[in-house]
């Protein structure tokens, strides 16, 4: 499992030009201290392609177990029904060593 930015090569560029407006003082707003992350497959592209969809999330892990690089749990995989978790379990996996996790079942 990988936590990947859906979307075009464009919306790295498009980062460019946010940091570029901070830098001069641009306020932020918004929360900048989490994110929306979906845990993907790691063998899916780099950037999602409208095509697929969202056929590289990976939703199963109320089904078994997550470990990360180290074969280590760090989450529980059943605190509650996927639709509250998946987003936040892709927030964990960033934490983890080579922001990567495996699911066991």
């Amino acid at each position: 499992l990988s936590p990947v930015c859906l979307g075009s090569l464009r919306r790295a560029a498009q980062w460019r030009w946010i940091k570029m407006a901070l830098d001069v003082g641009a306020m932020p707003c918004g929360n900048w201290s989490g994110c929306h992350a979906v845990a993907w497959d790691l063998n899916s592209p780099k950037f999602g392609d409208l095509k697929v969809g969202d056929g590289f999330q990976k939703h199963s892990h109320p089904l078994g177990i997550i470990v990360n690089k180290l074969g280590k749990r760090f989450l529980d995989e059943g605190a509650d029904f996927r639709n509250y978790t998946y987003a936040k379990y892709g927030g964990e996996i960033l934490k983890q060593p080579g922001q990567v996790a495996w699911q066991v079942f």
